[in-house]
C-alpha cells in the first residue's frame, strides 16, 4: 500500500470565508493606498495653498501649518509601517489643519466674508489671484475633511464587521463622512446670496421688483429712488446657471421723490409692517411683486393670497417707461447656479454688508 495515499487531505490554506478567493496580502493593501493617496493629495494641495501671497503669513500660523503639514507626510510615510500609528497621527495633522482652515475662514467674520461667495463677486471680479487663492482653499478643505475622516476610521478596532469584513477596511463611509462636510460647508457659506463687499451711504427710499417665473426662467425688473435719480435693472435668468446679464440704467425721476414715496406709502396695504422674509418663487409658473419702504418689506405674492395694489402697479409702468440717461450692462454670478439669488439681492441688497446686517 502507498504511505502517501494514507494521509489525510491537506486543510485549506484559508479558512475565513471573507478571504477566499482574495489575496492575504491585498486586503489590508487597499485601505492603506486609500489612505495615503488622500493624505499625499492633502498635503501637496495644503503646500499650494501656504505657498500663495493671500494666505496668511504670522508666526503662530507658520507653526499651526508646518506642523500639520509634517504630520501628514510623516503619516503617508510609516503608513506602510505602522497603520495604525500612522493614521494617528494623520487623523491629528489634519485636524490642525483644518483648524487652521476654520480659523481663517471666521477670522473676518463667516457671514460677510468666506472662500465660497467670493465667487458671486460681479465682473470684473474675482480677479485670477483670488479665484485661484480660493480655488485651492476650497479643494484644500474637501480633501483635509476627507482624509482626516479616512484616518480616523482606520482607527476603529477590528472586530468591528460589516458583512463580514473590518469596518475599518471600508473606505466609503469615510468619504460619506467628508462629502458631508463639504456639503455642510457650502450651504452655510453660501446662503442668503450676498457677496463681500460693503457699499456705504443711505438705502433708497423706495425699491418695486416685479418677478414672473416660468418653469426655470426668472424676469425680473426692479426700480429704486435714491435722492431724486431713478434706478432701473432688469436681468432674465435660469435656474442651473451660474452667470447671468443684468441691464441698469438710470436717470432723473419724472417726480418728486418724497411725493412719489408718500403716494405709496399711503396705501391702506403699506400702512402695517411685514416682517415675513421676502422668499423667492417656487412655483413652476408664478409671480410676485416685493417692495421696500424706508426699510420696512412687503410681498405680494400667490403663497401670501395677495395681490398688488393698482396704484403700486401703476407707479411701476410709469418709471418703466421714463427715458434713461446712462445704461450699464454687467454679469452676475450665483455659486447656487440660481438657487440663492433671491428677491432681495434683485432689489440691489446684495453686498454682505447690507445683507449680515438685515438678516
Amino acid at each position: 500500500m502507498n504511505p502517501k495515499a494514507q494521509l489525510p487531505a491537506a486543510p485549506s490554506p484559508v479558512s475565513n470565508p471573507y478571504m477566499e478567493g482574495t489575496s492575504l496580502a491585498r486586503v489590508p493593501t487597499r485601505p492603506k493606498v486609500a489612505v495615503s493617496v488622500l493624505l499625499s493629495s492633502a498635503a501637496i494641495s495644503f503646500g499650494l495653498l501656504a505657498a500663495n501671497p493671500m494666505a496668511g503669513r504670522w508666526p503662530p500660523e507658520l507653526a499651526q501649518m508646518a506642523v500639520g503639514s509634517l504630520a501628514l507626510i510623516a503619516s503617508v510615510v510609516l503608513q506602510w509601517l505602522r497603520p495604525r500609528l500612522a493614521s494617528a497621527i494623520g487623523a491629528f495633522g489634519g485636524l490642525i489643519l483644518i483648524g487652521w482652515l476654520v480659523r481663517t475662514e471666521v477670522m473676518f467674520e463667516f457671514c460677510i466674508q468666506n472662500s465660497w461667495i467670493v465667487f458671486n463677486l460681479p465682473d470684473p471680479r474675482p480677479s485670477s489671484k483670488e479665484l485661484s487663492y480660493f480655488t485651492i482653499r476650497i479643494i484644500t478643505g474637501a480633501l483635509l475633511l476627507t482624509a482626516t475622516a479616512c484616518a480616523a476610521w482606520r482607527l476603529l478596532p477590528q472586530k468591528w464587521r460589516l458583512y463580514g469584513a473590518p469596518l475599518r477596511d471600508r473606505s466609503w463611509p469615510a468619504f460619506a463622512i467628508g462629502v458631508a462636510g463639504v456639503c455642510i460647508w457650502f450651504v452655510c457659506a453660501v446662503s442668503p446670496y450676498r457677496y463681500p463687499m460693503f457699499v456705504d451711504g443711505p438705502a433708497a427710499d423706495l425699491r418695486i421688483l416685479h418677478t414672473t417665473k416660468n418653469g426655470l426662467q426668472f424676469h425680473e425688473s426692479t426700480v429704486a429712488l435714491y435722492r431724486g435719480w431713478l434706478f432701473r435693472s432688469r436681468s432674465d435668468r435660469r435656474l442651473f446657471h451660474y452667470r447671468f446679464r443684468t441691464v441698469v440704467t438710470s436717470g432723473y425721476s419724472p417726480r418728486r421723490e418724497q411725493e412719489i414715496v408718500q403716494s405709496i406709502a399711503s396705501l391702506p396695504e403699506f400702512q402695517k409692517r411685514d416682517a415675513a422674509e421676502m422668499r423667492p418663487l417656487r412655483d413652476w409658473n408664478d409671480e410676485g411683486w416685493y417692495v421696500m419702504i424706508h426699510g420696512n418689506k412687503f410681498e405680494f405674492t400667490k403663497r401670501k393670497s395677495l395681490s398688488p395694489p393698482t396704484q403700486l402697479t401703476a407707479l411701476f409702468e410709469e418709471l418703466q417707461n421714463v427715458v434713461p440717461d446712462r445704461e450699464e450692462q454687467f454679469d452676475e454670478k450665483d455659486i447656487c447656479l440660481g438657487f440663492c439669488y433671491d428677491p432681495q439681492a434683485a432689489l440691489g441688497l446684495a453686498s454682505s454688508g447690507e445683507r449680515c446686517r438685515r438678516e
